[in-house]
């Protein structure tokens, strides 16, 4: 369902602006709380603006590696990856395992905090990956 303006991410912005203003005038146990506060906002905020189908794209392809077609949670997807790999299933996929676990924490890090990733490692979800 659509709202009238302003949007979630406008609104999500809102609250981070106005703790934001707050911050000078807090004790620095509230300052860190508030801080705290300002970064959650920015991950919430990054997480509305990402393609949706990122994930459900990177669980799939680790998906295929299990030879699995069934509803599988993340933490599904990656126990039984785990266990593939400590059998030694996976031994002949390596290189690819490797494009897709990459892939799939940058993506994951690119919510949580794009900062620690250098871009020219990690291209944004927008650009051209190896094919797979």
């Amino acid at each position: 369902m659509f709202n009238d303006p302003p949007n979630v991410s406008e609104l999500l912005l809102t609250v981070r602006e106005y703790i934001e203003q707050l911050l000078p005038d807090l004790n620095r146990q509230e300052k860190y709380h508030g801080l705290c506060c300002t970064y959650l906002l920015d991950v919430v905020m990054r997480e509305l603006e990402g393609l949706p189908n990122i994930d459900d794209q990177n669980n799939n392809r680790l998906k295929a590696l299990l030879n699995n077609k069934d509803e599988l949670s993340e933490a599904e997807i990656m126990s039984g990856l785990c266990a593939s790999m400590r059998r030694g299933d996976q031994d002949g996929n390596l290189d690819q395992l490797l494009v897709l676990l990459t892939n799939h924490v940058s993506e994951k890090v690119r919510v949580s905090n794009p900062d620690h990733l250098d871009t020219k490692d990690y291209p944004s979800s927008d650009t051209p990956r190896h094919e797979l």
